[in-house]
């Protein structure tokens, strides 16, 4: 997709191709991360992708995923706080009712900095999730859930140990 602001008068967004992307990268230029900015090239240099772990979206799974190292010293992504033995985490993008069975937890803000709250996600989080997601549906509204697991070195392992055998398979 093609996402640029050419209505100087008026501050309007103006985007080409696929909407649900152009929809994310609308919202990245506004939180100050222009695809070639410097806040996203210091986020890519802080937060190395994981290429063989990515997972492409497809219509039939209708989710994509990215791995990315956080960082060594603060287990953070950008303001995103993990626990001291989580190395990396999977950000997960896709249609809600994908994406809804597999929620654990939601954020929560601790001093002043998100971080995935302890415990798991209750029945009234989710409720309150899915019936927000439901009335966006009502208004003809198309949504995509962004989710967030964090990982440690060993589940990474893992992960890399299972990719590299589905494609000695294939």
């Amino acid at each position: 997709s093609d996402v640029c602001s050419s209505d100087l008068s008026t501050g309007a967004w103006v985007a080409e191709g696929n909407m649900s992307e152009a929809a994310l990268r609308v919202a990245a230029c506004k939180g100050g991360f222009e695809e070639d900015g410097y806040h996203t090239r210091e986020l890519l240099r802080c937060h190395q992708l994981e290429p063989k772990l990515e997972v492409p979206f497809s219509s039939s799974r209708k989710m994509s995923a990215v791995v990315c190292q956080l960082s060594p010293e603060s287990h953070t992504l950008a303001t995103l706080k993990f626990s001291v033995e989580h190395t990396h985490c999977v950000l997960l993008k896709g249609a809600p009712d994908r994406l809804f069975p597999k929620l654990g937890a939601v954020l929560s803000t601790v001093e002043g900095a998100l971080a995935v709250a302890e415990g798991s996600m209750t029945d009234e989080e989710r409720q309150l999730a899915a019936d927000s997601n439901d009335e966006l549906a009502r208004q003809a509204l198309r949504s995509l859930l962004l989710a967030v697991r964090p990982l440690t070195a060993a589940e990474v392992d893992r992960s890399e140990e299972r990719r590299v055998g589905k494609e000695c398979r294939s």
